[in-house]
């Protein structure tokens, strides 16, 4: 043995076990390699053998008889993962250039299952030398799979962004380990894969596999990669020098939109400007935000508790003009992710705050919303600048009622009066102009007043006039909402009795009658 030899010897042998210990002060160290051969242990199961062994098994066939297993057990070192001296390292990398590794690749499971059976794994040394940090590299100590040979492609697509493994080893023993000795698409799409798991990544590293990808699937091999994208989190947008977030591609939007959409999604063009193609073309990247997007926006604003209701108003404004023509639209006609949307989305109201669909009306009757402004109701927002009357179909698509559909009303004291002998305000002259103009400048309405008969009962009306105010019970019940406002108004129809009551003295008469008989 020589001098370096025995170096070696004395890293390894304490970490074996005493019985382990006893079976090598036996072998003739003359003629050993520098590194020990790892434990081989055979046994027959029928419980567990060992944590190691028990999650190998529990994948490995159902048996119903006793599995023999045969197993390479390492040394205490390899188990504990302290492979942070050299001396370790240099024992392991000349034993595996001694020894074939494929010899202690394997742990065996032997079972009978209506016959004879085998199931391998990787061996328990194995997997330790596939996961511990202890191959020397360019950057470190590294797991086997993380390294790569300098190679003159490797090294000019990666350039110094990986670490490289320039010692020596059989090339048995470097693809069993997981080296990297060619970037093929798969191994790009590997490297990704094990980057993403990582929590250090090189952003210039992930931008030139990301290049080598483009260059490689540019006219051919989209089909491979796009699956795993679209199934793993592959999209990495730096944040610190060598820290960043990986993304899936539904996350991800090329324009940057962050005045609409704000942090919600992630934007690649500031990261990545001269792979459009790759992202948009082959990865297919949304380039722009859609409508989808803004709904997805609106969904992540109702549990935003920073921003200030001015906040929130600026930006749904935009969304919701972005969502308005899709609304419109017949039920059939809409994209599929719209109902789910629909069940979702809260409601922005007037008081600044997201609320069910159930809990909120649109205020489209101005003097029922002011009677109502006292009480706990919740009334729909709307862009700056528009009527509710532009709105009322969005409002439809989320099921949300008008208030002028919603409020019943009843006289709370009705004394027996006397109708009047003529009409001041309702005269046959004053229904033919109402409903000239309406028919002018509301035509739907007017159909619609038409088609109940509205005209038809103020010509039967008969006017009250009363010099006691009159004391009305307005009842608002809409979904989840059930409020009750006793209000003093100068006019009130009862339409089943025909009469319309007016107090007299009231300062301002006309418009009260115009909103009740309208």
């Amino acid at each position: 043995m020589t001098e370096e030899d025995r170096k070696h010897f004395d890293v390894l042998s304490n970490h074996y076990d005493a019985s382990t210990i006893d079976r090598l002060l036996s072998y003739d160290w003359d003629r050993i390699d520098k590194y020990p051969d790892p434990e081989l242990v055979e046994k027959i199961s029928y419980g567990v053998v060992n944590d190691f062994e028990k999650r190998c098994l529990s994948i490995a066939p159902y048996s119903t008889g006793g599995k023999q297993i045969s197993n390479w057990r390492p040394p205490t070192t390899l188990k504990q993962g302290n492979l942070d001296d050299k001396m370790t390292a240099d024992s392991l990398l000349s034993f595996l250039s001694e020894k074939s590794s494929s010899r202690y690749k394997f742990l065996t499971v032997f079972y009978f299952y209506y016959s004879e059976k085998r199931a391998q794994y990787d061996s328990e040394f194995f997997s330790c030398l596939l996961n511990n940090r202890w191959l020397p590299t360019t950057q470190g100590r590294v797991c086997p799979p993380q390294a790569f040979l300098p190679t003159k492609e490797i090294k000019e697509i990666l350039g110094k962004t990986v670490p490289y493994f320039e010692e020596y080893l059989p090339e048995e023993a470097i693809h069993s380990l997981g080296i990297t000795d060619e970037l093929t698409i798969d191994e790009l799409l590997q490297k990704l894969i094990v980057s993403s798991k990582e929590r250090y990544v090189n952003p210039e590293m992930v931008y030139r596999i990301y290049s080598a990808l483009d260059t490689r699937t540019r006219f051919d091999g989209v089909g491979r990669i796009l699956p795993l994208f679209n199934k793993n989190q592959l999209v990495f947008v730096p944040e610190d020098k060598d820290k960043g977030g990986w993304h899936t591609l539904e996350q991800v939007i090329w324009e940057d939109s962050t005045g609409i959409l704000g942090d919600n999604f992630i934007y690649l063009q500031k990261h990545y400007p001269k792979l459009k193609d790759f992202f948009i073309g082959t990865l297919r990247v949304k380039e722009k935000a859609d409508p989808e997007s803004f709904a997805q926006r609106w969904l992540a604003l109702q549990y935003d508790t920073e921003k200030t209701t001015q906040e929130l108003r600026d930006v749904l404004m935009p969304v919701y003009r972005i969502l308005l023509p899709i609304a419109k639209k017949d039920p059939g006609e809409r994209p599929a992710w719209w109902d789910t949307f629909v069940q979702s989305a809260l409601i922005f109201t007037q008081g600044g705050i997201f609320v069910d669909s159930t809990e909120v009306v649109v205020p489209d009757d101005g003097v029922l919303k002011k009677i109502f402004s006292d009480s706990d109701v919740e009334f729909v927002w709307r862009p700056e600048g528009d009527s509710f009357s532009q709105w009322t179909k969005f409002y439809e698509a989320f099921d949300i009622p008008l208030l002028s559909d919603s409020v019943s009303t009843e006289l709370i004291t009705e004394d027996d009066f006397k109708p009047q002998q003529n009409n001041i305000f309702i005269t046959q002259p004053m229904i033919i102009m109402l409903a000239a103009w309406l028919r002018e400048k509301y035509k739907s309405y007017f159909e619609g007043l038409l088609d109940n008969g509205v005209f038809e009962e103020l010509a039967g009306l008969h006017e009250v006039s009363v010099t006691e105010q009159i004391e009305i019970l307005f009842t608002l019940e809409a979904g989840d909402i059930y409020e009750k406002v006793k209000e003093n108004y100068p006019v009130f129809w009862t339409r089943k009795k025909q009469r319309l009551i007016v107090n007299q003295n009231a300062n301002s008469i006309v418009d009260p009658i115009f909103e009740t008989v309208c």
